[in-house]
């Protein structure tokens, strides 16, 4: 026969060493992850930020849409001429690992572009505690939240004129986990 002694407590100490250094590698990936991804959102958000033009188009649409929230002609004018230049930037964005581009009006209304969708403009009642953050301190915002399509990083950026806060826009990006 065989006499095999096993010192379990040795054992056990391996495997959890193994387990925290697995553990640590793993949660530094994310990190890093998690910093590639707010890096890239902040760069890809750049350009958008830089057009004089887009960003008059949407502070003229969020002052029409605070004075009257309602449907106008003037409104849908305004709100064609920024989907119109969203959506010359919705291409792009994509290859730069971005799923959705929102720009969130703090009347209410959004325009969103959605990654695998054809982009949509609609009207969304109310907006989520990060929004009303934005739109409150005028600060920009990383955030990384879970969704149905799995985890999302985000960049909420505020667009302000006279300090009075009239939109943000949002880009988001799927993590990958793998």
């Amino acid at each position: 026969g065989c006499l095999c002694y096993i010192d379990l407590a040795r054992v056990e100490s391996a495997w959890k060493r193994d387990i925290d250094v697995l553990s640590f590698k793993q949660s530094n990936q994310w990190q890093l992850k998690q910093n590639q991804l707010a890096q890239e959102l902040s760069t890809a958000v750049q350009p958008l930020l830089m057009d004089a033009a887009l960003l008059q188009s949407i502070k003229t649409l969020g002052h029409s849409l605070r004075e009257n929230p309602s449907v106008t002609l003037q409104n849908q004018l305004e709100y064609s001429k920024v989907y119109s230049v969203l959506g010359g930037y919705w291409s792009p964005l994509q290859t730069k690992n971005v799923s959705e581009l929102t720009l969130h009006f703090a009347s209410g209304s959004s325009i969103s572009f959605l990654k695998n969708r054809v982009p949509s403009a609609d009207r969304a009642g109310g907006t989520g505690d990060e929004l009303t953050e934005v739109l409150n301190t005028g600060t920009t915002r990383l955030s990384f939240s879970l969704s149905r399509q799995g985890a999302v990083y985000k960049i909420l950026v505020p667009i302000e004129q006279d300090q009075t806060p009239l939109a943000v826009l949002e880009l988001n990006s799927l993590l990958d986990v793998e």
